[in-house]
């Protein structure tokens, strides 16, 4: 497990904090991060009881978007004409100014003593400057209304041009950050490299908050919906559950889709083609089917996994015609009905990092493939290196055969590390509040 250890950033006095806006991806169609977001509102109403807590999706969206129960095809996607379109990055510079005035519009109808929190996820990278201008946004605002910032439990991507780093580095030189700490110890070393020569910055390690998932979302019978704290979290439409009339065993499988995997990929990583990547989850249901394993295919949420799952599930729909009773295909809208899926499986093959931290956090064995560095460095401090298996070794009989291996897992042994990593993310939260409470 990692230690954090470290004094705070900038001590300007303690301050009797009322409110705590969470900025992240609260309405990310990818519902892992809707998760942490959650995770997070839990962990610091359990502190604090009294706090009140709002999340701000930083990308501007207002509510999440149910997704269709329709297959998604090629054909049904908008065509976008990227002629009349600025390129990523200028369209994020022309957009700055009206998301800063958007913005200090929201705070200041907020200013009575609040706390701002970047919080959890794959947040600091080089998103083509979206991240980076996100930062500086607040850092004004958090200077100019004189309200503390942090940034919390956050991943580091390694992939930083010039321009984004530069705007980076002036974020975290401007702003009013009480308190700074990533999820791993190799976004601690890219985070620290990044901000080279700025004084102050001190760089805390947690565990990512989504280890709490257990305790936000719980179930009964498979399917209903309880929580602590309900009222602040998105509402649950009723799950069926797994159609599972035998006792074989529920193998779910997390797909995601070839390009994020291309867009992550760290030196020595293989780049698998999309036609690979089908032919191998293929051929893995195909396995599974023929030992007696019913197998439940999902994916995070975002569009285009959606469609990679539903272009998998058409092309294994030929092959396996004889099998389909033991083969489902799931889909999430919201994030309790997500961890409500991996909840009901014996097993799960995670691609996507927060589906792996959420069967964590649910104590269900998950075997992990590791297309990024963030993956790895998940599993091993939770010490599940065991059950991961890299990208240059990936093929469905290891896959099948580590599958077998989680299956007999004692349940006392995949809840070992759990108690100590949702403690560490805890102890981080209350630090947090710590440097700006009274």
């Amino acid at each position: 497990m990692p230690n954090t250890s470290s004094r705070k950033t900038k001590a300007n006095g303690p301050l009797n904090i009322k409110k705590l806006i969470i900025l992240g991806e609260v309405y990310s169609p990818n519902l892992g991060d809707p998760v942490i977001c959650d995770c997070l509102s839990y962990i610091f109403q359990l502190l604090e009881p009294d706090l009140l807590i709002e999340k701000r999706d930083i990308s501007g969206r207002a509510r999440l978007k149910a997704a269709s129960t329709k297959p998604i095809c090629l054909s049904t996607l908008p065509k976008f004409h990227y002629a009349i379109k600025p390129p990523p990055r200028i369209a994020s510079l022309i957009k700055f100014p009206f998301r800063l005035l958007r913005d200090l519009t929201y705070l200041l109808s907020n200013r009575d003593a609040c706390l701002l929190v970047f919080g959890g996820g794959q947040l600091v990278l080089d998103n083509n400057l979206r991240f980076p201008l996100d930062l500086l946004r607040f850092s004004l605002l958090s200077q100019v209304l004189n309200i503390p910032l942090s940034v919390h439990a956050c991943g580091v991507g390694s992939h930083w041009t010039r321009l984004g780093k530069s705007i980076l580095r002036l974020g975290f030189r401007i702003g009013n950050i009480r308190y700074i700490s990533v999820r791993d110890i190799e976004s601690q070393c890219t985070l620290r490299h990044l901000l080279t020569g700025i004084n102050n910055v001190d760089i805390d390690v947690t565990i990512d908050p989504a280890v709490w998932a257990g305790s936000v979302y719980r179930y009964r019978d498979g399917s209903q919906f309880i929580a602590k704290c309900a009222a602040s979290l998105p509402s649950m439409s009723e799950h069926r559950p797994i159609n599972n009339s035998s006792s074989k065993p529920v193998i779910g499988l997390n797909l995601m889709a070839d390009g994020f995997i291309r867009r992550g990929l760290d030196t020595g990583s293989v780049a698998y083609t999309r036609a690979e990547l089908i032919t191998f989850w293929k051929a893995l249901i195909r396995y599974l089917l023929e030992n007696k394993r019913y197998v439940v295919v999902f994916s995070n949420g975002a569009p285009a996994d959606e469609l990679f799952a539903d272009e998998v599930m058409q092309t294994t729909i030929v092959a396996c015609s004889q099998s389909l009773n033991c083969l489902t295909r799931e889909r999430a809208c919201m994030p309790s009905e997500l961890v409500s899926i991996i909840s009901r499986c014996n097993v799960v093959v995670a691609h996507r990092l927060h589906a792996a931290i959420i069967g964590f956090g649910l104590g269900v064995p998950v075997v992990s493939l590791e297309w990024d560095s963030k993956v790895g460095a998940f599993n091993r401090a939770v010490n599940r290196d065991g059950y991961m298996i890299k990208s240059s070794t990936l093929n469905p009989i290891l896959v099948a055969n580590m599958i077998d291996k989680a299956l007999h897992l004692p349940a006392s042994q995949s809840v070992s590390q759990l108690p100590l990593a949702k403690e560490n993310i805890l102890s981080s939260c209350q630090k947090l509040l710590s440097y700006i409470h009274k």
